[in-house]
């Protein structure tokens, strides 16, 4: 892979393709790091949000949205409504 003299070192064809495909491996690998590491920066995921219906109408509603646009790798799940639930069995019981 390596012509070698007196003088200098250079490389066969077969160390040239080589050498290319190894400059395309670590030019992919960079290029897939950098990629994840903005990826990660960024807030992303499901977000569940159960509100009482009485809220629908109120600015808290309008700070839900902002919040949305400004963070559009988070989806919001919303569900308004008057029943009261276990967030962890996902069971539903009447409020009063």
């Amino acid at each position: 892979m390596i012509y070698r003299s007196t003088r200098k070192l250079t490389l066969t064809r077969e160390g040239e393709r080589l050498l290319l495909a190894a400059r395309n491996m670590l030019e992919a690998v960079e290029s897939e790091l950098l990629e994840l590491s903005l990826s990660g920066k960024e807030p992303s995921g499901e977000l569940r949000i159960t509100l009482g219906s009485i809220l629908s109408q109120s600015q808290l509603t309008d700070i839900i949205a902002k919040f949305s646009m400004t963070y559009p790798r988070i989806k919001i799940v919303l569900d308004y409504s008057d029943m009261r639930k276990d967030l962890i069995e996902g069971t539903r019981r009447r409020l009063g």
